[in-house]
């Protein structure tokens, strides 16, 4: 359960998982916009991926 947010939300996210793959972060990724708080969500800000991870600025 998240706390109660309020106002506008930068959400910064970051895929730390040495095993994770492309499909995985977006299927976290659309578990959060299925929150009520991502109403509030002005920007996403991704970190860096691990080269483990073989995501590419390819993947869509």
């Amino acid at each position: 359960m998240f706390p109660k947010i309020e106002g506008d939300i930068i959400l910064c996210i970051e895929d730390d998982s040495y095993d994770s793959i492309p499909e995985t972060f977006e299927r976290y990724v659309q578990a959060l916009m299925q929150q009520p708080f991502f109403r509030q969500v002005k920007a996403i800000l991704v970190g860096r991926f691990q080269s483990e991870s073989r995501a590419t600025d390819e993947y869509d």
